[in-house]
């Protein structure tokens, strides 16, 4: 039962995300990968490409992410620090980082399901505008995290092929 409501889950948050690109009025927003996972306490980064669909110049001031559940985003720092401060008509930013999200430890939520979020870009024909010109949406999946094995256990691990090795060498001998 758990794992089929986890495949209906994980469908139905695939139909969520059909692509990485959304279009708004003014503006493209492109994610180089819309869907990203991480471990708890993993930090990811959302980059990409943001074009602008008018005729007219307009003016990158502030995002918004809007992201439920256990976990952190920096807020926009990352778009306000490499964001250009505008776009000519239709022109394309390089791609750049836009934004980051940090998975809290401990993590609560469900492993293996994308947690669906919302990334929005405000700004307009001027400096002081904070329209919203292009809505992007996004997930973040966790995966549980995979413990590595301790340093002893490599050696009881080495140990036990060692002698398995020398058992065997043992049977093997011409006795003479």
């Amino acid at each position: 039962m758990t794992n089929l409501r986890t495949l209906l889950l994980t469908l139905t948050a695939l139909a969520i995300f059909p692509g990485a690109i959304a279009r708004a009025d003014s503006l493209a927003i492109t994610f180089d990968h819309s869907i990203l996972s991480a471990a708890p306490g993993e930090t990811v980064t959302f980059s990409g490409t943001v074009t602008n669909l008018e005729n007219a110049i307009v003016d990158l001031n502030s995002c918004g992410v809007n992201l439920t559940g256990p976990f952190t985003s920096d807020f926009c720092s990352l778009f306000l620090s490499n964001a250009p401060f505008f776009l000519n008509p239709h022109e394309t930013s390089g791609p750049f980082d836009m934004f980051a999200v940090t998975v809290d430890l401990p993590f609560t939520g469900p492993f293996g399901v994308p947690s669906p979020g919302i990334f929005t870009v405000l700004g307009g024909p001027d400096g002081d505008a904070q329209e919203v010109l292009a809505r992007a949406d996004f997930g973040v999946i966790v995966a549980p995290e995979i413990a590595a094995p301790e340093p002893g256990s490599f050696m009881l691990l080495g140990l036990a092929v060692t002698l398995s090795f020398v058992l065997w060498r043992g049977k093997r001998l011409p006795t003479g």
